[in-house]
């Protein structure tokens, strides 16, 4: 008996689902709390919770898997694009 308690308290520390729903509940009222102070920090955390329509988005996170799955190529492409503009840059110049 006592095992199988440690067994359901780990699954729910370690449940990815059930610490995201925590996370977003406590930055909502942290933001529903601080929205009436006069500083405006609340904005920052309601820009934070629009971060969930990429969770309920398919066609969203396809597109952030496959920037994660191709982050190499993407850099190399970043850096072909800033030699690029720099050699533009030159001939502007001269």
């Amino acid at each position: 008996m006592q095992r199988s308690y440690w067994k359901v308290i780990f699954l729910l520390i370690f449940d990815f689902q059930l610490m995201y729903c925590i996370m977003y509940c406590i930055i909502n009222a942290y933001a529903f709390l601080k929205s009436g102070s006069y500083d405006n920090s609340s904005i920052i955390f309601y820009a934070i919770l629009m971060l969930d329509i990429i969770r309920k988005s398919d066609a969203l996170q396809n597109i952030i898997r496959s920037i994660t799955k191709n982050w190499l190529n993407l850099i190399l492409f970043a850096i072909l694009g800033l030699i690029v503009l720099y050699l533009y840059g030159i001939i502007i110049f001269f």
